[in-house]
């Protein structure tokens, strides 16, 4: 789970055998959540017309952001980047600050994936993807999350 200034606003899974989780996970989200990585890339053509109007010159000036680069965010992340586009411009590396991540193992009979789905289907943080039938949820506490995580893998 991932929040910004206190607040959940991605929820994922992790399951690698390279257990270099920081190297993996932290540095490329942080990347997608501000899109201030240096090889950005969005892949979901039908999806373009809904970049931020902030970003759109970003990728339309460098057309090799529209293809998976190894690094891929989505509308939610440009989304949320556009909403601090401002402060994550004005703050440099001090942003950093602003994130944490929290990382919880769960056993090797238990469905990583399958929590994630659950979680994500109560609580939408705004990073992750939406339905037409889920809409985000601002001001969630990694307590509640992790509360509700509990109660889920010790049932």
């Amino acid at each position: 789970m991932a929040t910004f200034k206190d607040e959940v606003i991605y929820i994922g899974s992790y399951s690698s055998n390279n257990m270099n989780i920081i190297q993996d996970r932290r540095v490329k989200h942080i990347q997608t959540f501000t899109n201030r990585g240096y090889r950005l890339g969005f892949n979901s053509k039908s999806k373009v017309r809904l970049i931020p109007s902030t970003f759109k010159p970003y990728f339309e000036n460098e057309p090799y952001r529209f293809c998976d680069t190894g690094i891929v965010t989505s509308i939610e992340r440009l989304t949320f980047a556009a909403e601090f586009f401002e402060y994550f411009k004005a703050n440099s590396n001090e942003i950093l600050n602003d994130f944490s991540f929290y990382y919880k193992q769960l056993q090797p009979n238990q469905n990583a994936i399958h929590f994630e789905s659950l979680l994500i289907s109560r609580f939408s943080p705004i990073c992750n993807r939406k339905t037409k039938k889920r809409t985000t949820t601002r001001g969630l506490k990694i307590n509640t999350i992790q509360d509700f995580l509990l109660t889920l893998i010790t049932d």
